[in-house]
Protein backbone atom coordinates (compact mmCIF):
# COMPACT_ATOMS: atom_id res chain seq x y z
CA UNK A 1 0.00 0.00 0.00
CA UNK A 2 1.29 3.43 -0.87
CA UNK A 3 2.33 5.37 2.28
CA UNK A 4 0.44 8.52 1.27
CA UNK A 5 -2.82 6.58 0.98
CA UNK A 6 -2.43 4.59 4.20
CA UNK A 7 -5.31 5.65 6.45
CA UNK A 8 -4.97 5.93 10.21
CA UNK A 9 -8.07 4.20 11.58
CA UNK A 10 -7.96 6.08 14.89
CA UNK A 11 -7.86 9.61 13.50
CA UNK A 12 -9.66 9.08 10.18
CA UNK A 13 -6.90 10.95 8.38
CA UNK A 14 -4.62 9.95 5.55
CA UNK A 15 -1.00 9.89 6.62
CA UNK A 16 0.44 13.37 6.23
CA UNK A 17 -2.96 14.95 5.53
CA UNK A 18 -5.22 16.59 8.08
CA UNK A 19 -8.87 17.53 7.50
CA UNK A 20 -10.53 20.66 8.89
CA UNK A 21 -14.04 22.01 9.35
CA UNK A 22 -14.07 25.59 8.12
CA UNK A 23 -16.60 28.23 9.13
CA UNK A 24 -16.87 31.98 9.07
CA UNK A 25 -17.85 34.64 11.56
CA UNK A 26 -18.34 38.12 10.18
CA UNK A 27 -15.71 38.33 7.41
CA UNK A 28 -13.20 36.04 9.12
CA UNK A 29 -12.63 32.35 8.36
CA UNK A 30 -11.79 29.81 11.05
CA UNK A 31 -10.83 26.14 10.94
CA UNK A 32 -11.03 23.36 13.51
CA UNK A 33 -9.39 19.95 13.05
CA UNK A 34 -12.08 17.49 11.97
CA UNK A 35 -10.97 14.96 14.58
CA UNK A 36 -12.06 17.42 17.32
CA UNK A 37 -15.55 17.98 15.87
CA UNK A 38 -18.25 15.82 17.40
CA UNK A 39 -21.06 17.27 15.29
CA UNK A 40 -22.48 20.45 13.80
CA UNK A 41 -26.00 21.38 14.92
CA UNK A 42 -28.54 24.16 14.56
CA UNK A 43 -28.47 26.79 17.29
CA UNK A 44 -30.10 25.11 20.32
CA UNK A 45 -32.15 26.78 23.01
CA UNK A 46 -29.74 28.10 25.61
CA UNK A 47 -30.19 29.07 29.24
CA UNK A 48 -28.24 32.15 30.31
CA UNK A 49 -26.03 31.79 33.35
CA UNK A 50 -26.22 34.75 35.76
CA UNK A 51 -22.95 36.66 36.21
CA UNK A 52 -21.22 34.64 33.47
CA UNK A 53 -18.81 36.19 30.95
CA UNK A 54 -20.51 37.89 28.01
CA UNK A 55 -18.96 35.36 25.59
CA UNK A 56 -20.91 32.52 27.25
CA UNK A 57 -24.18 32.57 25.32
CA UNK A 58 -25.51 30.02 27.80
CA UNK A 59 -25.86 26.32 28.46
CA UNK A 60 -27.60 23.90 26.11
CA UNK A 61 -28.85 20.36 26.66
CA UNK A 62 -27.74 18.08 23.83
CA UNK A 63 -29.29 14.66 24.34
CA UNK A 64 -28.71 14.76 28.09
CA UNK A 65 -25.29 16.40 27.99
CA UNK A 66 -25.01 20.00 29.17
CA UNK A 67 -22.79 22.01 26.85
CA UNK A 68 -21.50 25.57 27.14
CA UNK A 69 -22.28 27.61 24.02
CA UNK A 70 -19.67 30.26 23.31
CA UNK A 71 -20.46 33.27 21.12
CA UNK A 72 -17.39 33.88 18.97
CA UNK A 73 -18.75 37.25 17.91
CA UNK A 74 -18.38 38.36 21.52
CA UNK A 75 -14.96 36.72 21.91
CA UNK A 76 -13.55 38.54 18.88
CA UNK A 77 -15.59 41.74 19.46
CA UNK A 78 -17.47 41.51 16.17
CA UNK A 79 -20.84 43.26 15.84
CA UNK A 80 -23.69 41.16 17.24
CA UNK A 81 -26.10 39.53 14.80
CA UNK A 82 -29.41 37.77 15.22
CA UNK A 83 -29.46 34.00 14.86
CA UNK A 84 -31.15 32.71 11.70
CA UNK A 85 -31.67 29.39 9.91
CA UNK A 86 -28.02 29.41 8.81
CA UNK A 87 -26.67 29.72 12.39
CA UNK A 88 -24.80 26.61 13.48
CA UNK A 89 -22.97 25.41 16.56
CA UNK A 90 -19.80 23.38 16.18
CA UNK A 91 -19.76 20.83 19.02
CA UNK A 92 -16.19 19.96 19.91
CA UNK A 93 -15.15 16.73 21.55
CA UNK A 94 -12.43 17.87 23.94
CA UNK A 95 -12.67 14.56 25.84
CA UNK A 96 -13.12 16.33 29.16
CA UNK A 97 -15.20 14.23 31.50
CA UNK A 98 -16.04 14.89 35.10
CA UNK A 99 -16.54 11.83 37.29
Amino acid sequence: MDAIAEADADSGTVEGVQQFVMFHVQDEKFAVPLREVQEIIRMPDVVRVPMSPAALAGLANLRGTVLPVINLREVFRFPMALHDDATRVVVLDQDVRSD
